[in-house]
């Protein structure tokens, strides 16, 4: 993202490229809010109502976990959501941030809640098919005939 706000900046603002890159930049929020949005839904459901902010915060300060083995199993438990979720939709790479979140929630012993209930909520797409009931996924959506 700063890469493309970097490049925006350069570029002229009359330009094609400038409209390219302010619509990449824009994209991009709009996948990084989905999904925090996705995490913060989620969280809310294991209980976490006054912390979920808390948890969702990850900046320069905070640490992983030292513990490897803690660590190791939030590193396994985050490749399930990115594998077997539509938690992060396909236009985006997961952050390495929700690293940190999974390592307390694995310090928190919730983790393996959070992803039973990411692949609940959030279901593995492929294609345009639910990977859980293998139907279109417009069929949560009721389309009315004219």
């Amino acid at each position: 993202l700063q890469a493309f706000i970097s490049m925006r900046d350069q570029a002229d603002k009359a330009t094609e490229e400038w409209e390219k890159l302010n619509y990449d930049i824009h994209s991009l929020r709009y996948a990084r809010r989905e999904v925090r949005s996705r995490w913060r839904k989620i969280l809310l459901q294991l209980g976490y109502q006054c912390e979920v902010d808390a948890l969702l915060r990850v900046n320069k300060q905070r640490r992983l976990s030292r513990d490897q083995d803690r660590l190791n199993k939030a590193g396994e438990l985050l490749k399930q959501l990115v594998d077997r979720t539509s938690l992060f939709p396909p236009e985006t790479e997961h952050q390495s941030r929700y690293l940190c979140v999974t390592d307390r929630l694995v310090s928190l012993d919730s983790a393996e809640d959070f992803v039973r209930l990411a692949k609940e909520k959030y279901p593995q797409q492929n294609g345009n098919v639910c990977v859980t009931d293998g139907r279109p996924y417009f069929h949560r959506f009721p389309i009315e005939s004219p």
